[in-house]
C-alpha cells in the first residue's frame, strides 16, 4: 500500500525523429517538479512512488509499470501535464481509475492542466486540478484526502479546481499558485526517480522559476514574476549533487538563468571559490549577457548557452513579443564563441505572422549563424493552452487542424495560418533543417 504515487507520462517528442538534437536530450532529465513535490511529501511522513515514462521506451515495460502501481492501491495519483503529454495522462487516468475507482483521487497538474482546467475535470480525466505550483497545495491535500477529510473542505485550498458533489465544477482562487521563498524548498531527493543512470542528463537543477518574458507563443511568461533561490542556496546544491552522485555535468533548467546578472555573477564566483568542477549548460536570453558575464561562466565551467531566437525576421520578432534584437543575438553568439562556450540557437516556424519571405529570412539568418560556429534547431510553431496565441487564435488566423495533442511535437501538421497552410510549414520545415544541416 502506498499513500501517493506521482507519474509523469511520456513525452511523445521523444519517439519522434526530432530527437538526437540537444533539444531533447533536455526531457531525458529527472523530472525535477515532481521530486520536489515527492521529497516535500516525503518529509511529510507520506509513503511516495515516483515513475518517470520518459525513461520507459518499451511500451509493454509502461502497461506493466502501470499495473504496479495499480498493485499498490494508492489513495492518491498525481499526474504532470504538458500539452503533448496529455493524451498520455488521460490514459493512465482511465486505467488507474477503472482499478481503483473513487477510493483513488487522481490529480493532475502542470502547464496544459494549469490551462485547462475545465477540460481535465468535465472529462473526468481528474478529480482535482492544481494550477501552479504544488509544494504547498499538495500536502494541504494530502492531508484532507488521506486523514478522512470531506470534500468539502477543499473550498479551503488554494489554488485548485475541482468538481462538488453535484457534479459543479469549482475554481478555488489563484488561478496560478506561485511560490517565491524557494529557499524554503527542501533539495529535490534525486534517489526518488528509478534508475537515474538511464538518464542522458541526470543532474538539472532549478535556481529559478518563471520568465521575465511575455512571448506570445510560451506560456511561462503567464505565470507571473521571477522568482529566484539566493545564490548560496543554489550553489549549495550544486555542491551537494557534485559530492553525492559525482556528477561532472550540470544543466540549468531555468527559462532564464541569466535574469539577474548580480546573482548570476554571484553564483558563478561562489562556485569558483568552492573550487566545484563541473561543466555546465542553461538557457539565457540574448539581451541578458554581456562580455563580463559570458567571461565569468566560461571561467566558471560553461560550456553551452541556449538562446531562444525564434525568428529571423525583425518584424516578426516585434509582433511576438520576443523582446530582442538580432544584433543582440549576433553579439551573444560571438561572445560565447569568443570564450569557448558553444551557443545553441533555436528557431520556430510559423508565426501567426509567418509567410515565405519571413521564414526565408528566419533560415537564412540561422544558416548565418552555424557557419559561424553555432548549434541551429528548427521547430513548427504549436499553439499552447496558456499561451497568448492559444487565446487569440481566431483573431490572429492560426487554425488548428489536429486536436491530437500527442502530435504537438513541433514538427507535425497540427496547424495552418492565414499565410501558411500546414503543408507549406511542414516543407518549409524540411527545407530548413536541410539546408542548415548541409553545412
Amino acid at each position: 500500500m502506498k499513500d501517493i504515487a506521482l507519474i509523469q507520462p511520456r513525452d511523445p517528442m521523444l519517439d519522434t525523429q526530432m530527437y538526437d538534437t540537444l533539444v531533447m536530450a533536455s526531457l531525458e532529465m529527472p523530472p525535477i517538479g515532481l521530486c520536489y513535490l515527492a521529497t516535500v511529501l516525503r518529509d511529510l511522513g507520506y509513503s511516495v512512488e515516483l515513475i518517470d515514462f520518459n525513461i520507459v521506451p518499451d511500451v509493454a515495460e509502461r502497461e506493466r509499470t502501470i499495473e504496479q502501481v495499480i498493485s499498490w492501491g494508492p489513495r492518491i495519483v498525481g499526474i504532470s501535464t504538458m500539452t503533448p503529454t496529455y493524451p498520455g495522462a488521460v490514459e493512465i487516468s482511465k486505467q488507474v481509475r477503472k482499478s481503483l475507482g473513487n477510493r483513488t483521487k487522481i490529480l493532475m497538474g502542470g502547464y496544459h492542466a494549469t490551462a485547462l482546467p475545465e477540460e481535465c475535470l468535465r472529462t473526468f480525466a481528474a478529480d482535482i486540478v492544481v494550477k501552479g505550483e504544488g509544494e504547498e497545495v499538495m500536502p494541504k491535500l494530502a492531508e484532507l484526502l488521506l486523514n478522512g477529510g470531506k470534500d468539502s473542505c477543499l473550498t479551503a485550498v488554494d489554488g485548485i479546481s475541482y468538481r462538488d458533489k453535484d457534479g459543479n465544477i469549482i475554481h478555488n482562487p489563484p488561478k496560478i499558485v506561485r511560490l517565491f521563498d524557494l529557499d524554503r524548498l527542501p533539495f529535490p531527493d534525486r534517489d526518488l526517480v528509478n534508475h537515474i543512470e538511464k538518464y542522458r542528463s541526470p543532474a538539472s537543477i532549478t535556481s529559478t522559476r518563471g520568465c521575465p518574458a511575455r512571448c506570445i507563443f510560451c506560456a511561462a511568461g503567464g505565470w507571473g514574476c521571477v522568482a529566484s533561490r539566493s545564490p548560496e542556496n543554489v550553489v549549495d546544491e550544486v555542491e551537494f549533487v557534485i559530492n553525492k552522485y559525482g556528477f561532472r555535468n550540470l544543466y540549468f533548467v531555468d527559462n532564464v538563468f541569466t535574469v539577474d546578472k548580480d546573482r548570476t555573477m554571484r553564483i558563478l564566483t561562489l562556485m569558483r571559490q568552492r573550487n566545484l568542477k563541473i561543466g555546465f549548460a542553461l538557457e539565457a536570453r540574448a539581451p541578458t549577457v554581456d562580455k563580463d558575464l559570458i567571461r565569468a561562466m566560461a571561467d566558471a565551467g560553461c560550456i553551452g548557452i541556449q538562446f531562444g531566437v525564434e525568428s529571423g525576421n525583425p518584424e516578426v520578432l516585434t509582433k511576438i513579443k520576443k523582446g530582442i534584437t538580432l544584433q543582440q543575438v549576433d553579439n551573444a553568439v560571438q561572445l560565447c564563441l569568443q570564450y569557448g562556450i558553444r551557443p545553441l540557437c533555436s528557431f520556430i516556424i510559423g508565426h501567426p505572422f509567418d509567410d515565405r519571405e519571413t521564414v526565408r529570412d528566419t533560415i537564412n539568418y540561422a544558416k548565418k549563424l552555424k557557419r559561424q560556429g553555432a548549434l541551429v534547431v528548427f521547430a513548427v510553431l504549436d499553439v499552447y493552452p496558456g499561451t497568448e496565441i492559444f487565446d487569440r487564435r481566431d483573431e490572429l488566423g492560426v487554425s488548428i487542424i489536429d486536436p491530437d495533442f500527442s502530435r504537438w511535437t513541433g514538427g507535425q501538421r497540427v496547424l495552418r495560418t492565414k499565410h501558411l497552410s500546414s503543408e507549406e510549414l511542414r516543407r518549409l520545415h524540411r527545407e530548413a533543417l536541410c539546408e542548415v544541416a548541409a553545412i
